[in-house]
């Protein structure tokens, strides 16, 4: 059966609403872990010219690994496991970066 009063389906009108769109947004980071990314980057901040030396960067709450890199590579090599070598006599900043956060560390290597 159709109720029609002044031309409007009132059984279409009146039909109930399960959901609505901000029911189910969520940012992306937030979707998959609903935490944001945290990150810690801890070591020392001096090298010498041909040293190694391990710097421990983790994602707190995740289970992924940072990426790297340093800002003069000519100075300090940083690989993906979070060893570093100085080159040469200078300064660099190593990042660790997981989506859109990023931890710095600047280091001065000397003779």
């Amino acid at each position: 059966m159709m109720v029609v009063i002044g031309g409007i389906n009132l059984l279409g009108v009146c039909q109930p609403r399960t959901a609505w769109a901000d029911d189910t947004t969520a940012t992306s980071s937030q979707a998959s872990t609903g935490i944001d990314p945290q990150l810690t980057l801890t070591g020392g901040n001096r090298l010498l010219v041909g040293q190694h030396q391990q710097l421990i960067g983790r994602v707190i709450n995740n289970t992924v690994h940072p990426r790297w890199s340093s800002s003069n590579p000519r100075v300090i090599k940083v690989n993906q496991s979070g060893e570093i070598k100085g080159l040469k006599a200078g300064k660099a900043t190593v990042k660790i970066s997981y989506h859109n956060v990023a931890k710095y560390k600047t280091i001065r290597v000397v003779q």
